[in-house]
């Protein structure tokens, strides 16, 4: 029903972009993305949910998007749960929960190789990034997302699977292997010293 009212059906490929409506955020990137999609594929829907200052600006450049404002829990679900593929381009991450929400939807997610789609991410396996000094490759990957989604199946479930992968007891056993390894590197550049000496 989400869909319909996007003016989707099943094969109409779907662009969701969820985040704040601000310069930092990069987000016209996700608006020319789409563009480039419908130059291939016209019937190519853009859904974007999220408020900021560039909000009245970019529904007046782009009126044909869907502009569902900010949304919390089972609505925000819903949008993640419609669209096929999520087209993040923000570079000011810290971590980005809402790229591994959008994994966790079954989204082909298209990002920079940066921050939480860095660590996330397998290019080609379980979504789409691209380095981030090179604006028109993420273009072209949110692209051939939109125009590949009916192969998109083993992607979008890896996508799934990695997401699933990411709860606090994983995140927390990395980041004591991260605290390890400092440890241990100090103990070995310690150890080295003291015979130099």
């Amino acid at each position: 029903r989400l869909r319909a009212q996007w003016g989707a059906d099943v094969h109409t490929p779907v662009v969701l972009y969820v985040g704040r409506l601000a310069a930092e955020k990069n987000v016209a990137l996700a608006f020319q993305a789409w563009e480039r999609a419908r130059a291939l594929c016209p019937e190519t829907r853009m859904v974007v949910v999220g408020d900021g200052p560039l909000r009245a600006g970019l529904q007046r450049r782009w009126p044909q998007a869907c502009f569902m404002g900010t949304l919390r829990g089972p609505a925000l679900a819903r949008a993640y749960a419609s669209a096929d593929v999520f087209a993040f381009p923000s570079l000011s991450e810290t971590f980005g929960n809402v790229t591994l929400e959008a994994m966790a939807s079954g989204l082909c997610t298209v990002a920079f190789k940066a921050a939480a789609a860095g660590v996330l991410i397998e290019d080609g396996r379980n979504g789409r990034v691209v380095p981030p000094e090179q604006p028109d490759a993420f273009l072209d990957a949110v692209c051939q997302a939109c125009t590949a989604l009916p192969s998109l199946g083993p992607l979008r479930a890896e996508a799934r699977q990695r997401a699933r992968m990411s709860d606090w007891n994983e995140v927390m056993r990395r980041f004591a292997g991260h605290l390890q390894d400092l440890v241990h590197q100090r103990e070995v550049g310690h150890a080295r010293d003291t015979c130099l000496v």
